[in-house]
């Protein structure tokens, strides 16, 4: 068995699509840390150790951008209209859109220890971002220590301290890694080669294994 990955547009997903204005239009400080959550909104996906994790931080010196859609979307908006800081972004149809979200933020945070593999959070590296996830989980095996730090399951507040101990990372390094690592890695031309590699030994395998006659 071989396992391939999914490959990401690293020429849409890129730290170049950073917006400087950005924060202006959401009337957010230069110096306020945007924490970003890019998917489905449902309970796997457990949005609500996110929002707790989210109150033991200063909202002062950080904010929270929500955008995805699905079941649970009325428990977030019913949150963003409750927290200061907290901001539903709804669904983002455009790639070109979200890949100026991702860009112009600073942590891309996965709080769902049932993660597989996060296309979201691929994009999210390749537009240059950190990533705080779950231990154990699927975004643990794609995200290197370079570029991520991982939270234990279930625990608000250990998420908010992995939090702001990635916010302390310089965010011009990680941007460059992060992108690097994308490109290398996960580049769409170097996944389809993998395929098509994969395809060839398929075919090469397919007659040595048919039986004579």
């Amino acid at each position: 068995m071989r396992c391939l990955p999914c490959g990401v547009d690293v020429a849409m997903f890129h730290p170049g699509r950073r917006d400087l204005g950005f924060r202006t239009r959401l009337g957010l400080a230069a110096n306020q840390t945007i924490l970003l959550y890019v998917g489905r909104l449902s309970a796997e996906k457990e949005l609500e150790l996110l929002f707790a994790a989210y109150e033991r931080l200063s909202p002062h010196k950080f904010v929270l951008l929500i955008a995805g859609d699905g079941p649970d979307a009325p428990s977030v908006r019913r949150h963003a209209a409750v927290r200061p800081g907290v901001r539903d972004l709804g669904h983002i149809e455009s790639r070109a859109d979200l890949a100026t979200i991702y860009a112009s933020s600073d942590i891309f945070v996965v709080p769902g220890r049932y993660e597989t593999f996060g296309i979201a959070t691929l994009e999210a590296i390749a537009c240059g971002l950190p990533v705080v996830g779950i231990q154990d989980s699927g975004t643990a095996a794609l995200v290197p220590p370079r570029i991520g730090k991982m939270a234990r399951a279930g625990d608000a507040a250990d998420l908010a301290a992995t939090i702001a101990a990635v916010a302390a990372w310089s965010p011009d390094s990680t941007r460059a890694i992060g992108h690097a690592f994308a490109a290398e890695t996960f580049a769409r031309d170097i996944v389809f080669d993998q395929y098509f590699s994969l395809y060839r030994d398929l075919i090469d395998w397919g007659p040595a294994r048919r039986p004579p006659g």
